[in-house]
This record gives structure tokens, sequence and C-alpha cells, in this order.
């Protein structure tokens, strides 16, 4: 048998109702109860950042990694870190 020559046209499909997640959570919900939680900072403009290596004991890294792990918002060592040093500033003025 012959295979037709003819091609085939998509069939229309209806538009859905794009979803941001797999779990159909409010997304729009969710940032807002994060943002209101204070369990992370305003992002800043990469501008306004700088990298450097820091060289800390690795006993020392792996109890800020396990207190940022414990806090709710499940944020970085590097956050957590970023925090603790603003902390310190605010506390030797």
């Amino acid at each position: 048998m012959r295979k037709s020559s003819i091609a085939k046209l998509p069939h229309e499909q209806k538009p859905r109702a794009k979803t941001t997640s797999r779990h159909n959570v409010d997304v729009l919900k969710l940032k807002t109860l994060v943002e209101e939680s204070g369990s992370r900072r305003p992002k800043k403009n990469r501008r306004d950042q700088s990298k450097f290596t820091l060289r800390i004991d690795t006993e020392i890294l792996d109890k800020v990694r396990e207190k940022a792990d414990a806090r709710s918002g499940n944020i970085s060592a590097n956050q957590w870190i970023a925090e603790a040093i603003e902390e310190k500033l605010a506390r030797l003025k």
C-alpha cells in the first residue's frame, strides 16, 4: 500500500490556561507568602554585588550549611553568610 503524499494538517487545539507549576500552585500567592515571610531579601542588581573567594574551615562551613538548611525558606549558605555579615556590621555601628 502506498502512503499518501498529502501532508496532514495539525488539528486546531483549544487554547489552554498556562500553568506555571506542575502542581497547579497559585504562584502569585506563593510568591506573596514568601515575600511577606521575610525569609528572602529583595534581589539586588548584579552591578551592586561583588564576588570574592572566602577561605573558611570546613567545620564552620558545615555549621553554616546546617543553620541555613534549618531555617524556613531554605536559604543558601551564601545568603546566610551575607546576612550574618550585615547583622555584625549593624551591631558595630
